[in-house]
């Protein structure tokens, strides 16, 4: 979620509490919807886990647009949320993810912009072909601790 501590200045922790519960089941119902797997949350944050890339895909679409509708409603406290996805081997622990993968996914999701869904290049390749998804502003950054450069890409999600 994004700036959810400005909000807690902006409209008090009882309201900017509302905000995030109503963010917290908007997320988990479209992980329902999408056969995503909650691992874990940390705060405003969410670690989620797919059995496949398109469904990972849909349900981040799926969650910007219900954002971005919520917040339209609601421009007093909209709800802008960050995605990014990875794709790779996990180790699992404790039913919780760790490793390599995890990591670069989180790193990603930190450099995504209010709205973006930023996804991997490996994650893109990963449905190129099927022509369902459509991806844009390939670019290469550097992430958090990460000795090499990630390629990644916008996942255009239509309104």
């Amino acid at each position: 979620m994004v700036d959810y501590a400005g909000m807690t200045e902006r409209l008090g922790d009882q309201e900017s509490r509302e905000v995030l519960r109503v963010h917290h089941q908007v997320v988990r119902q479209l992980l329902g919807t999408y056969g995503g797997r909650e691992i874990r949350v940390q705060g405003d944050g969410f670690m989620v886990a797919f059995g496949g890339v398109a469904r990972a895909l849909r349900c981040a679409a799926s969650m910007q647009r219900t954002f971005a509708a919520y917040s339209e409603a609601h421009p007093d406290r909209p709800i802008r949320v960050h995605i990014g996805i990875h794709t790779g081997e996990a180790m699992e622990e404790d039913d919780d993810f760790l490793g390599h993968t995890v990591i670069v996914a989180s790193r990603i999701s930190d450099v995504a912009g209010p709205g973006e869904i930023l996804v991997s290049s490996l994650t893109a390749q990963m449905v190129e072909r099927s022509e369902e998804f459509t991806f844009a502003d390939q670019r290469e950054i550097t992430l958090k601790g990460l000795s090499r450069p990630q390629p990644v890409a916008r996942l255009v999600w239509p309104d």
